[in-house]
């Protein structure tokens, strides 16, 4: 498999290329660093993917909802501004960000944690002002 093929190339088949480029690594130093950059492809287009997939409409639905079940209160009377304001200043992230970690089983990169973050807040807003 190219390096061009991992963008479109199953997931069964990018385990499969893992795999086999995994085995044929002991075949001399200049082999094996081709290897390791298309490992390193492979394994962060699988982690992309797996994110992507978990990453949900319904599943940052459920981590809004449990914030407002908890913090309801805080958002009472205030304008979407301001509560768009304080989620993005005041708000500790890093439950929803573990949640999402433990799920995927490994860390997020900063720009996963970017992305958990806004779609968590768009998420909160659209919850407690549209209720969807």
């Amino acid at each position: 498999m190219t390096l061009k093929e991992i963008k479109t190339a199953s997931l069964d088949d990018l385990h499969l290329a893992a795999g086999k480029a995994k085995l044929s690594q002991g075949n001399g130093p200049s082999f094996s660093r081709m290897l390791e950059n298309k490992i390193e492809k492979l394994d962060a287009e699988i982690a992309k993917r797996a994110f992507n997939k978990l990453l949900t409409e319904q599943f940052v639905k459920d981590l809004a909802e449990s914030h407002l079940d908890a913090w309801k209160d805080r958002y009472f009377l205030k304008s979407r501004s301001a509560m768009k304001f304080d989620l993005e200043v005041n708000h500790d992230d890093s439950l929803e960000i573990e949640y999402v970690e433990e799920q995927l089983g490994r860390e997020l990169t900063d720009k996963e944690r970017d992305i958990v973050s806004k779609k968590f807040i768009r998420a909160v807003l659209d919850l407690y002002y549209n209720g969807k």
